[in-house]
């Protein structure tokens, strides 16, 4: 016990930490499961090697990856801006 967390080492290779409002556990598969679903904030960078997964949506520097969309191209014979759709 850390303070208002308890902090366990399971058989498995897991440690869990937990408190009243929740817990986050490193699972022994290198995954990191957070209960209930929660915001994490990382300060600095973060660095990948694989595939990262978004159930829902991602968003980089305020843009939607799922709904965003670009200006241009040029309309042709007009050459009038239009915009793109969604990506599908």
């Amino acid at each position: 016990k850390w303070g208002d967390k308890l902090i366990s080492l399971k058989p498995s290779g897991e440690i869990s930490v937990s408190n009243a409002s929740g817990s986050y556990t490193l699972k022994s598969d290198g995954n990191i499961e957070l209960r209930p679903a929660a915001t994490v904030t990382v300060i600095g960078n973060v660095e990948v090697q694989g595939t990262v997964t978004a159930t829902v949506d991602v968003i980089g520097g305020g843009k939607s990856l799922k709904n965003h969309i670009h200006t241009g191209p040029l309309t042709a014979p007009t050459g009038a801006v239009s915009n793109t759709g969604a990506p599908v």
